[in-house]
């Protein structure tokens, strides 16, 4: 799994049978994500509501398979959403 922060790129080559699969934490870098990579990548947030406080958040087992099955996770970074780097 490749963790990356909003401000690095999405990888710009990828095998053409194999989908991609990007999982962000907060739906605004999901949006994001979901503009550049177009139709070509699955792209998941985990954070959907504006509403959940990240910073109070517990992930569910759900959401640690969507990680685990990531070819790439974009977080916020800068203490944010922490519990994702434990």
């Amino acid at each position: 799994m490749l963790l990356l922060t909003p401000a690095l790129a999405l990888p710009g080559r990828a095998e053409t049978h194999a989908t991609l699969n990007i999982v962000a934490v907060e739906n605004t870098w999901g949006d994001l994500a979901a503009q550049i990579a177009g139709p070509d990548m699955t792209v998941t947030s985990l954070l959907a509501s504006p509403t959940v406080d990240p910073h109070l958040y517990a992930p569910s087992t759900d959401d640690a398979r969507h990680l685990a099955d990531a070819t790439l996770v974009v977080m916020n970074g800068a203490g944010y959403d922490t519990w994702l780097a434990n």
